[in-house]
């Protein structure tokens, strides 16, 4: 048997936070997002401290605000449909895991350098 009380009051969890999230991202508050959503002063706390939720048109015009499309919005912008790994990154993961610790911190510390160069640098 589901508990719909249960994920109501955590659906509504995600909401609030990922409205904190996108609120601090845009450097407004949550009053300020309220008033020029056209909405009471109190709306948007309203639904932070989860005493609210938003209605589905309610929701749109959230992420139509944030510029964010629904997806983004419930999916936090991670990508769905991730392409598989190719053979060698497999056989690098592989590889990997045979390490112990302290060699894993130093192959993270490499690759962190590669990411950081944009990847430019060839070792031969």
């Amino acid at each position: 048997m589901v508990d719909s009380k249960n994920h109501v009051i955590d659906d509504a969890k995600f909401i609030r936070e990922r409205i904190k999230d996108l609120l601090k991202q845009r450097g407004v508050s949550a009053q300020q997002m309220s008033l020029e959503l056209g909405y009471s002063r109190n709306y948007i706390s309203q639904i932070l401290t989860v005493r609210a939720l938003p209605s589905v048109t309610g929701l749109l015009e959230i992420c139509r605000y944030f510029e964010v499309s629904p997806n983004d919005f419930f999916g936090e912008g991670v990508e769905v449909f991730a392409p598989p790994p190719s053979i060698k990154m497999i056989e690098a993961f592989n590889l990997i895991r045979k390490l112990d610790e302290k060699n894993v911190d130093v192959v993270l510390n490499v690759l962190g350098a590669l990411s950081n160069s944009g990847g430019s640098t060839v070792a031969k």
